[in-house]
């Protein structure tokens, strides 16, 4: 039977660092093997490219993952193995093979139809062992296979262990040490997520159900890496290793009873853990939790799909993880559509009371970065530097904090150029004020350096760059998104009733807006959009019956409205009651206490209207037509001025935490 060369290969990006290329360690442990087939791996964050290339161009299969980031340092690789291949049988008389190019992981799972483009002989979404193998021995038998839909989860207590001399584990270690100051391996000991974090894959690959490893087997893979690799800390790469308390207990009495003692971390759910659970894991040797907390804002964590957490609960288990002796390591993601400056100075507030430990290299980095680059509070980070900070933030944190006029135009020139590197970092709340600090330093070097030279014509372009990305950011803020919750009175805008005293059942609940249960609950949104836009609404229901949430949305010269239910969402039309099947859909329900994302885009040009509703993601309805076919009696709504917005609730307790605008064309009008 044939035998197999197989090259696997982590891709790189910018100043990026890799973990164990333990997806490449899995693929080769679990396929089908012959004697003679040979696996080699490549990893591009510490291999020489063309070297992997060179081994690459003799194989019969080059397997690639990829993140988004690293996809572009994938393509440059296939393109250089296929030119090798190619040089190579022009000056050979056999011919030869062309390697089989295969490619999974997070962005050929995400957007497998554009990577598809890319003429890869195999794309595999999701789960790699299964296809991997069935790709394999396809190539080894002389047929193809393209791959096809995601695998049906596997039962991962038959995987075999990742094949860790394969990945040169030993390299991986020694970088740690490097970085840490220790010797650090990691295990998966489950896959999957229930939760819905609106910027995480996760579900992509592993999908939505958990599946955890029996406790003796992540023992039996634990005691096999202490034996073989000497580790002096163990990191559990689980997307949230307190998911299930049982397997845990019974993990941890395993690991008594072997007198496990290596300490290890790992990533927690703040939903998933307590008092009582903490000191379980820290009586079994954990002395480390990884934390998303992602926003300090309430309404920024709800918008990500996050569980509605309060931060002093957040504060408060970070605190107790600490009195034990663990170390804590919070995690923030900035630039969150929904985001606002008052949201990144609520997260400043949380991530300064969380105390990042000073122990912590890679805490301490991150929260360097985050008070120059986020907050430009260059005098904060300065406190938070060490001799072990970045070469570059110990170079230009101090002429930060210095007076412009007091440096030479060569340092004008030096910070000039850093703070607008600075800025294609930053979210876009952030952009602005480190392009102003870029221009004020580059303006002061072209006074100070008056030669006509490389110099200032390097510091020209600086500044016209600076200048052109300030520019488009203001270009682009005329269709920033506006919060209407803000902008919403329940004593002022909440409908009246027959006999004129105003409904008091809308108010306001933790920066949100909240009904009781009653008879189409009427309250009015004081802005009117003139033209094309979006809108977004979060909310959950924590009781429900036959009724739903409705919108009053303005489309064009007309006006309809959205019901939804428990299990059906409908745009209104004229005569037909939203029997139009483009009119409405069916989902798949709503849970009370659960929040979902609710999107409506409305386009209106002439007299055509398009309107499109997504709920969690899922685009439910879009219909297009003629506007005289929307609805014109509402007189049910009793809207003071025909142009507002309004939300309404039926016979239901609903919540909404986040409700906002976005224009597309046009201009919103604030009511009074």
């Amino acid at each position: 039977m044939r035998t197999l060369h197989i090259v696997y290969i982590t891709p790189s990006y910018p100043n990026g660092h890799s973990w164990e290329g333990l997806w490449a360690g899995y693929l080769e442990a679990n396929r089908s093997h012959v004697d003679g087939d040979v696996a080699e791996y490549y990893n591009l964050f510490y291999d020489d490219p063309a070297e992997a290339a060179m081994a690459a161009h003799t194989a019969d299969i080059v397997a690639i993952t990829a993140t988004s980031p690293q996809y572009a340092s994938a393509m440059a690789m296939k393109g250089e193995v296929s030119s090798l291949w190619f040089s190579h049988q022009a000056q050979v008389l056999e011919e030869m093979t062309r390697p089989r190019f295969v490619i999974g992981g997070p962005h050929a799972s995400a957007v497998p139809d554009d990577v598809k483009k890319d003429n890869w002989d195999c794309v595999i979404v999701g789960e790699g062992e299964r296809q991997f193998d069935r790709f394999a021995t396809a190539i080894r038998m002389g047929r193809t296979y393209r791959g096809g839909k995601p695998a049906i989860p596997m039962d991962i207590d038959k995987l075999r262990f990742p094949d860790r001399s394969l990945i040169k584990q030993e390299r991986h270690i020694e970088q740690a040490y490097k970085d840490e100051g220790r010797r650090v391996v990691s295990i998966l000991s489950g896959r999957g997520c229930p939760f819905r974090c609106d910027f995480c894959i996760s579900h992509v690959i592993w999908g939505r159900h958990v599946r955890l490893r029996a406790a003796p087997k992540v023992l039996a893979e634990m005691e096999m890496v202490k034996r073989d690799w000497n580790p002096d800390f163990i990191k559990f790469s689980d997307d949230t290793f307190t998911i299930n308390s049982q397997r845990n207990a019974e993990l941890f009495k395993w690991m008594e009873m072997a007198g496990w003692n290596t300490p290890w971390g790992c990533n927690v759910h703040i939903d998933t853990i307590d008092d009582k659970k903490l000191k379980a894991m820290w009586d079994a040797g954990c002395t480390e939790i990884w934390v998303g907390v992602e926003s300090g804002s309430p309404n920024v964590r709800r918008a990500m799909g996050k569980t509605n957490v309060s931060n002093s609960r957040i504060i408060g288990m970070f605190r107790y993880a600490k009195s034990l002796g663990m170390k804590t390591r919070a995690y923030f993601l900035l630039g969150h559509p929904s985001e606002t400056i008052k949201d990144l100075l609520r997260t400043r507030d949380v991530a300064d009371r969380l105390r990042a430990d000073p122990d912590d290299k890679f805490a301490r980095a991150r929260l360097i970065e985050l008070h120059v680059i986020e907050f430009d509070n260059p005098a904060q980070a300065a406190k938070l530097l060490t001799d072990e900070a970045s070469k570059s933030m110990r170079e230009h944190l101090p002429l930060a904090l210095a007076k412009v006029d007091d440096l030479s135009w060569a340092a004008c020139l030096d910070m000039g150029e850093w703070y607008l590197a600075l800025s294609a970092r930053a979210g876009n709340p952030a952009k602005p004020a480190l392009l102003e600090r870029a221009r004020t330093y580059l303006r002061a070097c072209l006074k100070k350096h008056t030669d006509d030279d490389v110099f200032r014509t390097r510091t020209k372009l600086g500044l016209a760059k600076a200048t052109a990305a300030l520019r488009k950011l203001a270009r682009a803020a005329s269709g920033q998104w506006i919060d209407l919750l803000k902008l919403i009175d329940p004593d002022k805008h909440a409908r009246k009733r027959r006999g004129g005293r105003r409904r008091r059942r809308w108010r306001k609940e933790d920066d949100g807006l909240a009904t009781a249960s009653g008879w189409l609950e009427r309250i009015t949104v004081p802005v009117a959009p003139d033209g094309s836009y979006e809108l977004q609404m979060t909310f959950r229901l924590e009781r429900k019956h036959w009724g739903g949430l409705f919108v009053l949305l303005r489309a064009g010269r007309g006006r309809t409205f959205l019901s939804i239910s428990h299990d059906e969402c409908k745009l209104a039309l004229k005569g037909k009651g939203g029997d139009d099947p483009k009119a409405k859909a069916h989902h798949r329900g709503l849970d009370e206490g659960r929040d979902y994302t609710f999107a409506v885009k409305v386009l209106a040009a002439d007299q055509q209207v398009a309107v499109t509703v997504g709920l969690d993601g899922k685009q439910l309805i879009d219909w297009k037509g003629p506007a005289d076919e929307l609805p014109t009696d509402l007189r049910i709504w009793n809207m003071p001025d025909p142009r507002a917005l309004a939300i309404g609730a039926n016979t239901t307790r609903a919540v909404i935490s986040t409700l906002r605008l976005r224009m597309l064309s046009g201009k919103a009008v604030k009511l009074k």
